[in-house]
């Protein structure tokens, strides 16, 4: 038996569903329109297959352990984009040849990015030289 001041469960659905339709009476047909395009954002992230590896970004030298940083990407059609791990795009694309590993454009592109970064390149590391007195 329900109490007196309990509304019924289809009463509070109708209410739900009279309240919902008057939020979207009283919205703009432009505000409709970007939580319109925002879902549909939200969508194709989601639906985006994102990719990771570990890319090596310095070489061992001297004993030292060589440097990492992770690399996120997605294809989309025959376009690789590096993304950060929420699936946003960092602005970094190239477009993948037939046969052409995605994991190498990713590592290629996450090379480039991290010198942009940092300033520097690991690879062409000054020489470090003996000093035995020989010239």
């Amino acid at each position: 038996m329900r109490k007196r001041d309990m509304p019924s469960p289809d009463s509070a659905d109708a209410t739900a569903r009279f309240v919902y339709q008057s939020q979207r009476a009283r919205q703009s047909p432009a505000a409709s329109r970007s939580i319109e395009i925002e879902k549909s954002i939200i969508r194709r992230l989601a639906l985006r297959e994102l990719k990771s590896m570990w890319v090596t970004v310095a070489p061992p030298i001297n004993g030292d352990l060589d440097a990492v940083v992770e690399a996120f990407w997605f294809v989309e059609g025959d376009v690789l984009s590096l993304c950060d791990e929420a699936g946003r795009a960092t602005g970094q694309t190239e477009r993948l040849t037939v046969g052409g590993s995605d994991r190498a454009v990713a590592s290629r592109l996450r090379k480039r990015e991290w010198a942009a970064e940092t300033g520097e390149s690991a690879f062409s590391p000054p020489l470090n030289y003996s000093r035995h007195g020989v010239a």
